[in-house]
This record gives C-alpha cells, structure tokens and sequence, in this order.
C-alpha cells in the first residue's frame, strides 16, 4: 500500500488560449496515468471547455486510477486564481473578490495561484481574500514558493502543488500530496478543506 498519493492541480490543455499548440485531454490523462499520479485538475485559463471530456471520461473510464478535476485558472485585475470543481465560467478581470465570489456559487476550491509571481500572483493581498489554499507551483523560482509556503502557515491554510504544464513533459512536476487514498472529487475537495494535504516541487 502506497504511504502518498500524488496529484497535480495545475495543468493547462490546448483548450487554453495561451496554449493552442498543447497536449489534448487525451494526451494529458494518459501521460498523467503513465505518471502513476492520483488525480489531476485541467485548469485552462478564463475556460471550463474541457469539462465535457472531463466527464466523459470520468463516465466512461471508471476502472482507471486517475481522476479528473474539472477547474480553470482565473484571471483577476490583479492576479490569477486557480478554481477546483468549477463548471461554469468565472468572468475574467473581475477584481479578485469579486471573482471569488462568483466561484463560490459552486462548492469549489478557491486557490492562490504562484502567490508571489511579481506579473502573475496576487502578492500580498491573500492576506485579504477568501483563499482555501495556496500554491507551490512547478514553474515559478523556489524563493518564490518558499514565500507561498511561509504565507500559507501564517493564514493557517494549507499549500497544494500544481505543475503549470502546458505540455505533457511538465506534468507531475509540483504536486500535491495526500497521505488518504482518495476515492472521489468531493473527498479531493474535502481533504483540502480539512488541511490534510501539502504541496512540494518533484523537479
């Protein structure tokens, strides 16, 4: 039996439109099963288009290991959020708490995307929001994650590592780790809320 479980929560699929020329779902899962990671969440920036294949395959591949996060990387005026178990669209450059407010008209997981990316991250206002988690992210310089990983332990939150891959090669290189074997997306959601999750950098 496995003592950690490893899931990634922060991919992009050429449904992204910074990302046309990236892997497919299809690519994704199957290098993601290859990965022998857990779960995975598609997070395509400002979209939820992949979720019909999400579902799909969530359907019609009930045997295998991997799950399948529907999610989106949301754009804000003044930096990026990562939604888990989101299924309808969150308007893009909405100020950040506005936005999260949109997204909680679902039951999702709201997540401070690369915190302290000067461009990208929204620094240190998520000492203000309504954050869930916070990210260790794959492509962003380690100060930077261990500023994340500082931050998260004065909010009392829990950190969640996401790759950022817009190809298959990059997958799998932030991870989240679960020492629960989980069974669904609602107990992915669930362990979040309870903090029983960390996120590290694998390469």
């Amino acid at each position: 039996m496995k003592n950690e479980y490893y899931l990634d929560f922060h991919i992009h699929s050429n449904k992204s439109r910074d990302n046309k020329y990236g892997p497919s779902i299809n690519d994704i899962i199957f290098h993601s099963i290859d990965l022998d990671l857990r779960g995975i969440a598609i997070t395509d920036h400002d979209t939820v288009l992949s979720n019909n294949q999400i579902n799909q395959y969530q359907t019609y591949n009930s045997k295998s290991n991997l799950l399948v996060i529907p999610g989106c990387e949301v754009t804000t005026t003044l930096g990026h959020l990562i939604i888990l178990g989101l299924t309808v669209n969150v308007q893009p450059d909405l100020p950040p708490e506005i936005a999260i407010k949109q997204a909680r008209q679902e039951d999702v997981i709201v997540i401070a995307a690369h915190p302290f990316d000067p461009k990208y991250g929204l620094g240190e206002l998520i000492f203000e929001l309504d954050l869930d988690a916070i990210e260790i992210n794959g492509r962003r310089p380690s100060q930077w994650n261990l500023n994340a990983k500082s931050a998260a332990k004065i909010l009392h939150l829990p950190t969640v590592g996401g790759s950022d891959a817009h190809s298959c090669v990059n997958i799998g290189n932030a991870v989240t780790v679960f020492k629960r074997n989980v069974q669904s997306i609602d107990d992915i959601l669930n362990e979040i809320r309870e903090k029983r999750c960390y996120g590290k950098r694998i390469r």
